[in-house]
C-alpha cells in the first residue's frame, strides 16, 4: 500500500471555519463508522462541528460516485470504510487528549494512493489523486502556516499561539 498525508496541529476552535470551507468546496463528509454499509450520512455540520462524537471523518468529492466501500467488523459489529478501495481522504480531527487542554493531538489527512490485490499493486483513480493533491494545497495554503517546531512542521496560527502560551504539541498521541 502507498499513501501521501499531511500531519498538522489545529485547534478545535479551528473546526468552524475548516467546515465552512469545506462545505463551500461541495466536499461531502461522511462519520467514522456506520451500522451497515447502506448506512452512510453525509452531512458536514454533524460531523466536523466541534462537539461531534467523532475522532474522524471521511472527506470525498461527488465527482467520483461509486467510490465508497465499507467493511464489516464483527468483533465491533459495526462497518467502516475501506481506505484501500475508497476514493476518500481521512481526516483525524483536532483533540485536546487531557481534560485540562494542556495537550493537543496531532491531526491529519490521509489518503492511500494505491493498493495490492495479490502481487499487483492497483493505483487509483488519476483524476481523484489530483483532487487530493489540489484539497492538501489549498488547505495549507488557507490555514496552515509552516512551523519549525520539535513535533510540527504545519500548524493553524491560532494553534502556534496557543502552545506559545503553554500548551503542548502532542507527537505521541
Amino acid at each position: 500500500m502507498h499513501s501521501t498525508q499531511i500531519n498538522f496541529y489545529i485547534l478545535p476552535s479551528d473546526m468552524n471555519a475548516i467546515s465552512s470551507w469545506i462545505e463551500e468546496k461541495g466536499i461531502s463528509v461522511v462519520g467514522e463508522q456506520m451500522e451497515n454499509a447502506s448506512n452512510l450520512h453525509f452531512a458536514t455540520k454533524n460531523f466536523l462541528e466541534p462537539e461531534r462524537k467523532f475522532n474522524t471523518a471521511y472527506l470525498c468529492n461527488g465527482k467520483f460516485p461509486g467510490s465508497l466501500f465499507a467493511r464489516y467488523n464483527s468483533m465491533a459489529g459495526k462497518c467502516f470504510f475501506d481506505v484501500d478501495l475508497s476514493l476518500l481522504i481521512e481526516f483525524s480531527m483536532p483533540a485536546f487528549i487531557d481534560s485540562d487542554q494542556k495537550n493537543l493531538k496531532r491531526s491529519r489527512f490521509y489518503c492511500v494512493t494505491s493498493y495490492y490485490e495479490g502481487e499487483a499493486r492497483v493505483r487509483k483513480n488519476a483524476d481523484f489523486l489530483r483532487w487530493v493533491g489540489k484539497f492538501y494545497r489549498e488547505f495549507k495554503k488557507k490555514f496552515l502556516v509552516k512551523y519549525e517546531s520539535a513535533q510540527a512542521d504545519w500548524a493553524s496560527p491560532s494553534a502556534i499561539e496557543w502552545e506559545r502560551n503553554g500548551g503542548t504539541l502532542a507527537l505521541w498521541w
